[in-house]
């Protein structure tokens, strides 16, 4: 919280403001300072952030909390915007996943849900919120030839180098060394396998399945570093000087 203080007796006396004046003065100084506050706020996510950066801006919410007081605040209900400003702990992402209304139930009554992951091909704005990814130079030219043969992107046209094993457990424990020290005859994926064109002809898109039967390991979500761009942003604001800017103007436009 930020509090004011404005010496509106001496003001009111050298200028001959009513108390009408002393009150719109006071509310636009206010409204000027928090404006201020929410642009450098704003800034700070501009420069500070990639992928999560729209997400992040439009949650900024700039507001009044009744006379002379005014709020900025990240929007409670965009979870990714939050969690950016004051960190989250590693969680599992599979019961949210499949508490959508999208997941479906199998034959044996399990909850099971296709969830689609965009890469865009090389070139592309590899901070756009929207591809999980750029796809690189040969993984892009293996693709068009999978779809000149009309079939998503086999494992066998994946070159070793973007290859990891299919064991999460064993996966964990090979990402300090590189996955190129897995044993020989280890079972592997590719988080490019399956890609093929978007059916809207955008970029390029593979599923992956979660389901109630998946390895307890497969959608852990790591955390989130905690930015404090807030705090940040206030650390630049410099408030006697917005004030006082703020009063100059106010009494100039009287």
């Amino acid at each position: 919280m930020i509090n004011i203080d404005i010496d509106t007796a001496d003001l009111s006396a050298e200028f001959n403001l009513s108390q009408e004046d002393v009150e719109g003065l006071m509310q636009y100084t206010i409204e000027t300072v928090t404006s201020e506050f929410a642009l450098m706020w704003d800034q700070e996510a501009a420069q500070s952030l990639m992928k999560s950066r729209d997400q992040y801006r439009n949650a900024l919410q700039v507001d009044s909390r009744g006379r002379f007081t005014g709020v900025v605040y990240l929007n409670p209900a965009v979870w990714i915007a939050n969690a950016i400003e004051l960190g989250a702990e590693p969680f599992d992402m599979k019961p949210g996943m499949l508490s959508s209304p999208k997941a479906k139930t199998g034959a044996d009554g399990s909850k099971y849900m296709s969830i689609p992951f965009r890469f865009g091909t090389p070139g592309a704005l590899a901070e756009s919120s929207v591809f999980a990814g750029v796809m690189p130079s040969d993984i892009h030219s293996s693709v068009l030839k999978s779809e000149k043969a009309g079939t998503p992107l086999q494992m066998g046209s994946i070159a070793s180098k973007h290859h990891m094993p299919k064991s999460h457990a064993y996966r964990n424990q090979l990402k300090a060394i590189g996955f190129d020290k897995m044993k020989k005859g280890t079972k592997t994926t590719s988080k490019y396998a399956g890609l093929q064109r978007n059916a809207r002809g955008s970029g390029y898109v593979n599923f992956r399945r979660v389901s109630e039967k998946s390895d307890p390991e497969a959608f852990l979500h790591p955390g989130v570093q905690a930015r404090h761009l807030g705090d940040k942003a206030y650390s630049r604001l410099d408030i006697p000087s917005s004030v006082d800017e703020a009063i100059d103007n106010f009494l100039a436009n009287m």
